[in-house]
């Protein structure tokens, strides 16, 4: 039997799991999600907690459509960034017209994946191929001559002439420089060349599959919580981007062309009030990236299939055999009366992230056993815990600053209660609200706590049956839990954080 330390369960950072040689056999897609972004057209915003494997999916599709000579490009926070820069110089955009330089945004990247490629002519007949390269080709010129004006190596900007008084004197064609003695070159505003830019890469797009994926631009402005201002400019960002992907389905039925926005969860649920039509785009565009499923036996939890099929993959003597098998041979025993699956639910948000890294820890700390025992789970409880804390801090901070959240934990840690009544928690924060100069609102705060899974609800279970659960849980991280807090029944801290805030 191979010791523990030489199997893989996963990195809990998917950018790092994606650059492994054997990549493509360790994605898991048993739950479907995959073959759904993929071939549903109106599927584009890929939601989900962190850690539940939103930018691994990105990498994946990266991988599998570069691998079948298609076009594929992740963007990131930075791209965008580096685009307001050059385009928004001196230019103050009303929050509602950020719409049209997100569309102006997305074309331009759709033009430089365009530009650096030749059409895909696969499964063309001879005469289809010479006619897609020719048209092709003259769209994709035309293309490369408008940006190589817009942004020539010079740092000069053409398509538009200004005398030395800067009045408007007349205008260039969009593929031309101006070249007049008492001329100033200046670009035209990116909203001025949206059409025409738009046509050329529509026309483009005809003949070739392009994929943008859209990462990490959960927080547009780095300076601001997720207030009204940064939740328009998200809202305004999503609807750049159904539009263009309308538009790119009425070019080509056949297409598998496509804009993705990878996005938390938490993020889409805040920004929700501000909109009138979110919740309808959600339902008809959005793929929930959700792992907890109810199911009798642990090998039938999609998580513990992820971690079995990482396992078959890497480890040669469990290549050929079945998933009750491995897990038989690596988790024999129970948890504190659980079976393993259902204690790292328990313990965790029920992420892929989440189970990873406390399998990870457990392998660092006891690398040279053969089989994962309840104690090792028990005596790294700890660190694990340590680790999910700072996971919820990482959530936390585009919501509340670090004083608030520093404030929310040591409450908790001071009160000292595993489980207690909304009444008795506001008794003590009555009698210390010095020591949380923070918190405002006791009630705001709970309320933030249970949104965020810190805190659940619990009730006795008065049912009757047999192996019934003592005790009754709801968590707004579940689906199968209540999304709004009640302050009528008992509030209970998440087992995971527990230790952290030594209860």
């Amino acid at each position: 039997m191979k010791r523990i330390d030489e199997l893989y369960f996963g990195n809990a950072n998917g950018d790092m799991e994606s650059k492994r040689p054997e990549f493509e056999n360790l994605f898991y897609k048993g739950n479907n999600k995959y073959r759904t972004i993929m071939f549903d057209k109106t599927k584009f915003i890929v939601s989900g907690q962190k850690g539940t494997g939103k930018t691994i999916m990105g990498k994946y599709i990266d991988y599998t459509y570069k691998k079948e000579n298609r076009s594929c490009k992740i963007l990131n926070r930075n791209d965008l960034l580096l685009h307001k820069l050059i385009e928004l110089e001196n230019i103050d955009l009303n929050k509602d017209d950020y719409a049209a330089f997100y569309i102006w945004f997305i074309l331009r990247e759709l033009s430089k994946v365009i530009i650096s490629t030749n059409v895909n002519t696969k499964d063309k007949s001879l005469l289809d191929k010479i006619l897609i390269k020719i048209k092709y080709s003259y769209y994709k010129f035309k293309l490369k001559r408008f940006f190589d004006i817009r942004y020539d190596k010079n740092g000069n900007y053409g398509c538009e002439k200004y005398d030395s008084s800067g009045e408007t004197t007349g205008k260039g064609t969009v593929f031309s420089l101006v070249r007049k003695f008492n001329a100033t070159k200046i670009k035209k505003k990116f909203y001025k060349v949206i059409e025409p830019v738009k046509e050329l890469v529509y026309k483009c797009m005809r003949y070739n599959d392009i994929i943008l994926i859209l990462d990490d631009l959960d927080e547009l402005d780095t300076s601001k919580k997720l207030n009204e201002e940064t939740s328009l400019l998200i809202i305004n960002l999503i609807n750049a981007i159904r539009e263009i992907n309308e538009d790119l389905y009425n070019i080509s039925k056949d297409s598998l062309s496509k804009i993705i926005l990878l996005i938390r969860t938490d993020i889409l649920d805040t920004i929700n009030k501000h909109s009138s039509n979110l919740a309808k785009i959600r339902t008809d565009s959005e793929v929930n990236l959700y792992w907890i499923d109810k199911k009798e036996e642990p090998t039938q939890h999609m998580l513990m299939q992820m971690i079995i099929h990482k396992i078959r993959q890497t480890a040669i003597e469990f290549k050929d055999k079945d998933d009750n098998y491995i897990y038989e041979k690596l988790f024999p025993e129970y948890i504190d009366k659980k079976d393993m699956v259902t204690y790292l639910i328990d313990y965790s948000f029920g992420r892929p992230r989440d189970i990873i890294t406390y399998l990870n820890i457990i392998k660092d700390k006891f690398g040279d056993k053969d089989k994962f025992l309840s104690g090792m789970f028990t005596e790294c409880r700890s660190d694990y815990s340590l680790a999910f804390k700072r996971e919820l801090y990482n959530e936390l901070c585009i919501h509340k600053d670090a004083n608030y959240t520093d404030e929310l934990f040591q409450l908790l840690s001071d009160y000292g209660k595993r489980t207690f009544k909304f009444e008795q928690i506001r008794y003590y924060y009555d009698s210390n609200k010095d020591s949380y100069p923070h918190i405002k609102s006791l009630e705001e705060c709970i309320n933030i706590c249970y949104r965020f899974g810190i805190l659940g609800n619990s009730r006795r279970n008065t049912s009757k049956k047999k192996n019934a659960p003592k005790y009754l849980y709801s968590w707004a991280y579940r689906k199968d839990g209540n999304s709004n807090a009640n302050f009528d029944i008992s509030f209970t801290v998440h087992f995971g954080l527990r230790k952290a805030l030594s209860l």
